[in-house]
């Protein structure tokens, strides 16, 4: 197998398929290994005393220490002579993500000897630990000024290029990912414009008025939840400000992740490191509701939340959006408690206005006349834009029943009483997502 084209995952399989190492654990791996590969380093280096310099990270930011490691050594010209396996009975390679389609080949695990002129370094590099990633160099004890030159360099290059900065990424279980988030423009988002207005002041608009806030000594922190039921759109406007927000980094929380331990902490050590950036944390509910009695220890989550966002140390340079369907059932501590959430923007249901807006966005390539979107826009008051998206979806099912692909479709005010007298929930078990009402109803005349 090739070493560079592998990926890590036949690596690693391929290194444990290694009798020698079937039985033993990371810890016993990497003590064995390392009394192999001291011979080849006494011979490299001698047996006098050794100097050593570390550089250690947080274990979301495997793949950028062991990308900042190769440029490093690229940069500074050092000579790779042999590498080795340091916790496996080979060195691991993987390709690295350092954009959404780009990627560079690395080494994440093993031991490598590298030269320059005279001078001789035995760096071990680990990054793929669950807990803290790190270099590792060391050299005869003469050459500890170029020892910490070179790690030195490495945080600089390190701190400097990080190419997670400015980009739309995620936190899961294997750390930070790139995430291809659809856009979506403002012209396209169908609601109030007092509304849409008051959501990118309190969010894009803040951070690229930074220096502005610090002139009156306003915080550079901001948060806003987003309220309102399921299908008004809240996932909706996330999608426009991450697509408004161009050089600001936005950071999508996954919800499994945000009941683990650590993993709220986590998500704003990384907002701090590629600030100005948004983090979305969409359904807050799932971590962030009303502590009661007994229930106060258990919620860990929330606690690190609450500390994150006005805690005794603060993010700069952040603002959190926050989404819920059950604003009622949120802590005070969140839902009351300005400098963490300084605003609540209520997502309401469409009025008459932005509902008819709504169906002339969603007509577009639906063939429907203006007598009917009136006629839909009336008979739909009350619903989501979810539910008036799906209403308009299905009178083009229902009314294309029977036809062929080539026939032509024109909606009539008919076929809006067809499909709301399917989805009307009194008369009807096929109505999911239309079972909150109260909805007109073609069938009873409205009441």
């Amino acid at each position: 197998m090739d070493e560079i084209e592998a990926t890590a995952e036949e690596k690693l399989s391929a290194a444990m398929n290694d009798d020698e190492e079937i039985y033993m654990d990371r810890a016993a791996r990497h003590e064995h290994f390392s009394k192999k590969n001291e011979i080849a380093v006494k011979d490299f280096m001698g047996d006098g005393p050794r100097a050593v310099g570390v550089f250690s990270q947080r274990w979301f930011y495997g793949d950028l220490l062991a990308w900042t490691f190769r440029c490093v050594m690229e940069k500074e010209h050092w000579e790779l002579v042999n590498v080795f396996g340091y916790h496996y009975s080979k060195p691991i390679y993987c390709d690295v993500k350092t954009d959404y389609d780009k990627k560079v080949n690395c080494l994440i695990d093993g031991q490598i000897f590298i030269k320059k002129d005279s001078v001789k370094l035995l760096v071990t590099l680990d990054s793929r630990s669950n807990s803290t990633n790190y270099l590792q160099v060391e050299a005869p004890e003469e050459q500890q000024p170029i020892i910490d030159e070179l790690v030195e360099g490495v945080i600089n290059y390190f701190t400097d290029n990080n190419f997670y900065r400015g980009k739309k990424i995620g936190l899961n279980a294997g750390g930070i990912v790139f995430i291809e988030a659809g856009k979506r423009d403002w012209e396209s988002v169908v609601l109030d414009s007092k509304i849409k207005r008051e959501i990118r002041q309190n969010t894009v608009g803040f951070l690229k008025k930074l220096e502005v806030w610090q002139k009156y000594g306003i915080p550079a922190k901001r948060g806003i939840i987003l309220a309102g039921s399921p299908g008004t759109g809240k996932t909706i406007v996330c999608k426009a400000l991450a697509t408004e927000a161009e050089g600001i980094t936005c950071l999508f929380a996954e919800s499994s992740g945000m009941t683990h331990e650590g993993y709220i902490h986590s998500l704003y050590e990384i907002a701090q490191d590629v600030s100005p950036c948004i983090i979305f944390i969409e359904d807050i509910d799932l971590i962030g509701q009303e502590r009661m009695g007994e229930m106060y220890q258990s919620i860990p989550p929330l606690i690190s939340l609450l500390n994150e966002m006005d805690g005794i140390t603060e993010v700069n340079g952040c603002v959190t959006v926050a989404t819920t369907n059950g604003l009622e059932m949120l802590d005070k501590a969140l839902s009351e408690r300005p400098s963490r959430f300084d605003r609540i923007i209520r997502i309401p249901h469409p009025a008459d206005e932005i509902r008819a807006q709504l169906i002339e966005h969603l007509a577009k390539r639906i063939p429907i006349n203006p007598k009917t979107k009136t006629y839909l826009a009336e008979k739909t008051a009350g619903f989501s834009p979810a539910q008036i998206q799906e209403t308009l979806f299905s009178m083009v099912i229902t009314g294309t029943e029977g036809t062929d692909e080539n026939s032509t479709l024109e909606l009539t005010p008919e076929n809006v009483d067809t499909v709301l007298g399917i989805m009307e929930p009194r008369k009807s078990a096929r109505a999911i997502g239309f079972n909150t009402g109260p909805y007109p109803c073609p069938i009873n005349g409205g009441q």
